[in-house]
């Protein structure tokens, strides 16, 4: 019985190692999230020791990527997605899932009436900056609370929280 065992367990480590294996033909691993969710889509990046491209591709549904290519010593492999951090690991991959990290979120919302962005020292019409100071101070969960206290802006919302709410900036149209 136990020597059954042992010739079971022997026989599904051997299928399976393989499937894991780099070998000097072929790169292939799996792209995960903090949480191991399989990431798609993302960009994989085959990269010479100089740095040029040797190859790329994108991960399938179960994250999974391989290279059909033979890479000397010094290669490695960048993954690249929107949202996540950059990664670049050297090859033979250490291990088959490589986990990429949510990137911090940087973002900033300019509003003009100039359709490009000007210094506020050179702009001749009275404006109003929302700071990230601000914004933090007042917890407000809505942009339209936040809006109520610039001047010359006037917003009306029809309801409850959620509803249909309108900006009417010194006396215009709302669209």
């Amino acid at each position: 019985m136990l020597r059954n065992l042992i010739v079971r367990v022997l026989w599904v480590f051997l299928t399976i190692a393989p499937a894991f294996a780099q070998d000097a033909d072929r790169i292939s691993g799996a792209v995960v999230d903090p949480d191991h969710a399989a990431i798609s889509r993302a960009m994989v990046t085959l990269l010479a020791p100089d740095g040029a491209e040797l190859a790329r591709t994108l991960t399938d549904r179960q994250g999974r990527f391989t290279f059909q290519k033979k890479c000397s010593a010094g290669c490695s492999v960048e993954i690249q997605l929107t949202g996540f951090q950059t990664r670049k690991l050297a090859t033979p991959l250490p291990q088959p899932n490589i986990e990429l990290a949510v990137a911090p979120v940087q973002e900033s919302i300019v509003v003009t009436a100039n359709r490009m962005e000007v210094p506020s020292s050179q702009v001749g019409a009275t404006i109003t900056i929302i700071s990230r100071e601000e914004i933090t101070d007042k917890q407000s969960l809505m942009t339209s609370d936040l809006l109520q206290t610039v001047p010359g802006a006037t917003v009306l919302r029809s309801g409850a929280v959620g509803a249909t709410t309108s900006l009417f900036i010194r006396g215009g149209e709302s669209d």
